[in-house]
């Protein structure tokens, strides 16, 4: 996948009529770059300008918390009896709270495997940019209520998700799994 400051780069040298930097990072690019007047509007299959389809997501966890984010993702994978991306594990425990009230998300901020999971080794997991948009409706909803006066950290309301992971029913793992499969685009196979 091409890192969106090259497509920027790309795009402010078209803007700039430099024909030279421009043929070259095309060329950079290869078959991957589709023109438009605007500019570079796909790469690799992933919308660059607007919205990506995917991004990545920064979690700080503990040596309990990579326990805990290993343990869901173990879980998930057996249930669902498939290899599965790190992004699913994530995805599904913001499926999962988002459906949580607010005094429950408030609640478990508070427990200890959620302090205990918070730390500072700092892992990257790629999955949809869908859940930047449930995370946004999750913290527009605890900024709504009255048990928050500002946001909670992201990261600890990843651990808060992952936790309702770990507790969840496997009927409900099994069912936010087959949501999220759902709602996913299906890529073209190639010939």
């Amino acid at each position: 996948m091409v890192p969106v400051a090259a497509i920027a780069a790309l795009n402010r040298h078209k803007r700039a009529g430099n024909e030279h930097h421009k043929h070259s990072l095309c060329a950079l690019f290869g078959s991957h770059c589709r023109q438009s007047e605007g500019g570079c509007t796909r790469v690799a299959g992933t919308r660059m300008m607007g919205r990506a389809a995917s991004r990545t997501y920064k979690l700080r966890l503990s040596e309990q918390g990579i326990d805990l984010f290993l343990g869901c993702h173990h879980r998930l994978a057996l249930l669902v009896r498939d290899f599965i991306p790190y992004g699913v594990t994530l995805s599904v425990a913001v499926l999962l709270l988002d459906h949580l009230n607010v005094d429950d998300i408030a609640s478990e901020l508070e427990t200890q495997t959620c302090q205990a999971s918070a730390g500072d080794r700092i892992r990257f997991v790629g999955c949809s940019s869908e859940v930047a948009d449930i995370m946004a409706r999750i913290c527009d909803r605890l900024l709504a209520s009255d048990r928050f006066c500002q946001i909670p950290p992201i990261g600890r309301l990843y651990i808060v998700g992952l936790a309702t992971v770990r507790a969840a029913e496997d009927n409900e793992l099994r069912e936010a799994y087959h949501r999220l499969v759902a709602q996913k685009p299906r890529r073209a196979k190639r010939s």
